[in-house]
């Protein structure tokens, strides 16, 4: 879906904390993108559905 690129000019730029601080960042918002995209998903199926539940009345 998507990359993080961290770089740098030094080698030992940054530490195990900025990695780990980087990890934590991208899994959540990982998780807030899926979460919006199954809400999108939700929210189209119930407009299409609506229509049919008119007819069954």
């Amino acid at each position: 879906m998507g990359a993080i690129i961290l770089a740098g000019k030094n080698v030992d730029q940054y530490s195990a904390a900025h990695l780990k601080l980087l990890v934590t960042l991208a899994l959540q918002s990982s998780t807030a993108i899926e979460s919006a995209m199954l809400y999108e998903k939700n929210i189209r199926e119930a407009r299409e559905k609506k229509p049919c539940s008119v007819f069954m009345k």
